[in-house]
């Protein structure tokens, strides 16, 4: 009726020379955005009518399709301000040569019901997209391990730290770990050796006191730890040392 709608059907997606019969979004597996702006009229000097529409980078997956374009067409209105482009299965979700790729993946899990795990073993995924959402999920995960990891041992621990004026050498620790980036480096550096920084000195004394030395070993060599490696591992060193650095700056609460 001459109405925007933020809730295209499948037909409308697809041009009108292909047949569209049969086939339908699968809205739980879409991702849209929108967006609603004001066209400046130069000749009147005044704002047209508000106009809706949905942002570029969202994706309609749709299944039972039998037709569908092999290259970009424009549906919808506007068309001759730029609007309307959609894209059909792009370039960069296709696979390498004899490799499946995220278009295989989506096509095969678009409307089922699987867990993560088990996607993953059905599909294997070879493209160069798909590597690096790989990559990207795999530091989200380890990112939230790490502040998981810290939160539980400033709940358990902080404690021992409690009344001393430790924070300026957790900040130390923290700058050891920015320094070196294997585990093997920054535990030696920390207490590998007689000559490490807690290992001699004025840190000696303290960290001897109240098994803390001990406390910390045993979260770093704990089950959800000892396998941290490189760059992860240095990144829960770093965070673990500034967040206790600010507990004990900032003072101990009840919670």
């Amino acid at each position: 009726y001459g109405m925007p709608t933020f809730t295209p059907t499948a037909d409308q997606l697809i041009s009108k020379e292909f047949d569209s019969s049969g086939a339908k979004i699968c809205w739980d597996k879409s991702q849209i955005r929108t967006f609603q702006y004001s066209p400046w009229n130069f000749k009147r000097q005044t704002r047209d009518f508000d106009r809706c529409g949905i942002e570029k980078g969202s994706v309609f997956v749709l299944e039972n399709v039998t037709q569908i374009p092999d290259e970009s067409k424009y549906v919808g209105e506007y068309k001759n301000e730029g609007f309307g482009r959609v894209l059909y299965n792009p370039d960069f979700l296709r696979s390498k040569e004899g490799q499946n790729g995220l278009a295989a993946y989506v096509a095969k899990t678009a409307c089922h019901d699987n867990s993560r795990q088990d996607l993953e073993n059905d599909v294997e995924l070879k493209s160069d997209l798909c590597e690096y959402l790989k990559r990207e999920r795999k530091k989200r995960d380890d990112d939230a391990l790490v502040y998981k990891l810290v939160n539980r041992f400033i709940h358990d621990n902080a404690s021992l730290w409690k009344g001393e004026r430790f924070a300026s050498q957790w900040g130390t620790i923290r700058s050891i770990a920015t320094k070196y980036r294997s585990r093997d480096e920054i535990i030696g550096e920390l207490y590998g050796s007689e000559k490490a920084y807690l290992k001699h000195g004025v840190a000696k004394a303290k960290w001897d006191e109240n098994g803390r030395i001990g406390t910390l070993r045993a979260f770093f060599e704990g089950d959800d730890v000892k396998e941290m490696k490189g760059d992860c591992f240095r990144h829960l060193v770093v965070n673990l040392a500034s967040e206790m650095a600010k507990k004990l700056q900032g003072g101990f609460n009840n919670d």
